[in-house]
């Protein structure tokens, strides 16, 4: 295989650029290094044993779809400067509205308790003054009958 790719490459005369040589063997090293990371080994095994052609379908099939396998910022085409920003924005927004629910919720259920707080304490003082007329009646008549 590496034998077709140097004849080839002979063929159209860019073999014997030791700089263009430098490059590819870094991009598939960069390609292969991220398919370990992701734990991609049918990519590993194609990247080494079927050179770079393999490497450049992966960078186009899997590393600019997903981005880098550590983490960081994806290429997925051109984006418009900010544009990474303003989905994180709209993220958080979205966790916002969320979190405004919770705490109208919260709220809600806070209200209704004092309002059964509240009915209860009407109750109990319904009930107060209806004992305190009572014992003011049964006081008058003690009252009037020692009299």
């Amino acid at each position: 295989m590496f034998a077709l790719i140097r004849d080839l490459s002979g063929a159209l005369g860019w073999a014997d650029n030791p700089l263009l040589w430098l490059v590819v063997v870094a991009f598939q090293l960069w390609m292969l290094i991220d398919a370990v990371r992701r734990g991609e080994w049918i990519w590993v095994a194609c990247i080494v044993f079927f050179s770079v052609l393999s490497a450049v379908f992966y960078y186009f099939m899997v590393y600019r779809q997903q981005g880098p396998a550590g983490g960081g910022v994806g290429l997925r085409g051109f984006e418009l400067p900010g544009a990474a920003d303003r989905r994180r924005i709209k993220e958080l927004l979205g966790r916002i509205h969320h979190l405004d629910k919770a705490r109208d919720s919260f709220l809600i259920e806070l209200k209704q308790e004092r309002d059964q707080r509240h009915a209860h304490s009407e109750k109990i003082n319904a009930s107060l003054h209806q004992l305190d007329t009572s014992l003011r009646d049964i006081h008058n008549t003690i009252r009037g009958g020692i009299k």
